[in-house]
């Protein structure tokens, strides 16, 4: 005889059957929670580890170190040949950016192009008065249009509008952080914040991955100055070889994009963008004047500054803030040093300039009058209510 399923004799019907336990819905429904909570665990464990992965590697060092200091290479304004446009040292024209938004940077903007309209007669040569534009120091969001005139030069008329001055940046560092879980996970690392996104943006829409060497490679005048704020002091910060020399720092390989946002950054809205201290490293050696009592209560505080910066072990981190914090219409660098070398002359000589027989500083000041008006409500301010 085959094997058969088939149950043989009468078949005995239960009249009062027992459910069966679990009930078939509820082990669907367990079935499928099952299946849907073992991918979401799986998911959660590759999670957590990118995250732990993201905190662990996601830790960018912007600033390269300086193998040897050569008081002769690097970008600052003794190594910049003569200007092809024709600058001279007379009149020798300084002129200081302020910071103050989107509004500093259009007026930077619109100051550069009257004096690109401005002919001049000098020592029997026509010229533009923008060409005989020496020096430009630059704070917070001055420092888009001073870093792209050194960098585009008379084409910054053309672009500058359309490629910064007329975007909304807030709006675009929403969209490139919200959409994105890949900078969600790089947010999570406490070495990488918003600064670091903004400073992508700037280099996708203004600087092209340039760098500082770039502008020395360049070759033309006027020679840029950005102004920072250190976090720990509120001393000011400037980016330019004479100073990363101190912390033995390649400015040349820094990118543009970098430096601008980090003259711009501010607590909470956009967390600054922290630089290594590599004091030690290159054989410098700090001037006299580092050392010596200097004359004035302002050159002994800025010399105080400077020589912080020479104990890699206790400052092995700079944080750049927004030079407004320290300084908004970029002049304290210029009374600074002037005070750390004691005299105007030593100053001009150290920035290679020499025999100058009409001096100009020209000041763009974006800052406003505050209406005292406004402010007449009893209540304590808060993020919401202002006045």
């Amino acid at each position: 005889m085959g094997f058969s399923c088939r149950r043989s004799g009468p078949i005995r019907v239960d009249t009062n059957p027992t459910p069966a336990y679990p009930p078939p819905i509820m082990k669907a429904g367990h079935t499928l929670l099952t299946a849907l909570t073992r991918p979401l665990g799986a998911w959660m464990v590759i999670g957590c580890t990118m995250l732990l992965l993201g905190c662990e590697y996601v830790r960018p060092t912007m600033n390269a170190p300086l193998s040897h200091r050569d008081s002769a290479s690097g970008y600052r304004s003794t190594t910049l040949p003569p200007s092809k446009t024709g600058s001279s040292d007379s009149p020798f024209i300084i002129a200081s950016f302020s910071g103050g938004g989107a509004r500093a940077s259009a007026l930077s903007d619109g100051v550069l192009q009257v004096l690109a309209q401005t002919p001049i007669i000098w020592e029997g040569h026509q010229k533009r008065l923008v060409d005989e534009l020496n020096i430009i120091n630059a704070v917070s969001d001055g420092s888009f249009t001073a870093l792209s005139c050194a960098l585009y030069g008379d084409h910054i008329f053309q672009d500058f509008e359309t490629q910064f001055l007329r975007k909304d940046w807030e709006s675009k560092l929403r969209c490139r952080i919200f959409p994105s879980p890949s900078n969600w996970l790089r947010l999570w690392s406490p070495y990488f914040g918003r600064a670091h996104i903004f400073a992508e943006l700037l280099d996708e829409a203004l600087f092209d991955g340039h760098t500082f060497g770039d502008l020395l490679a360049r070759g033309q005048h006027p020679i840029i100055n950005l102004h920072a704020s250190d976090l720990a002091s509120l001393s000011h910060i400037e980016f330019n070889q004479r100073r990363f020399n101190i912390i033995c720092s390649d400015l040349s390989q820094l990118s543009l994009s970098v430096a601008a946002a980090s003259t711009s950054t501010l607590p909470l809205l956009l967390s600054p963008i922290s630089m290594k201290n590599y004091a030690g490293q290159c054989g410098f050696q700090p001037p006299a004047r580092f050392l010596e009592e200097r004359p004035t209560a302002w050159g002994r505080q800025r010399a105080r500054e400077l020589r912080s910066y020479l104990d890699a072990k206790n400052h092995p981190y700079i944080h750049p803030l927004n030079g407004g914090l320290s300084d908004n219409i970029g002049m304290r660098g210029v009374l600074e040093t002037t005070a750390l070398f004691g005299d105007l002359e030593s100053t001009f000589q150290m920035l290679g300039a020499k025999n100058i027989p009409k001096l100009v500083y020209l000041m763009a000041r974006a800052e406003t009058a505050p209406d005292i008006t406004q402010y007449r409500l009893n209540d304590i301010p808060g993020l919401i209510r202002e006045s």
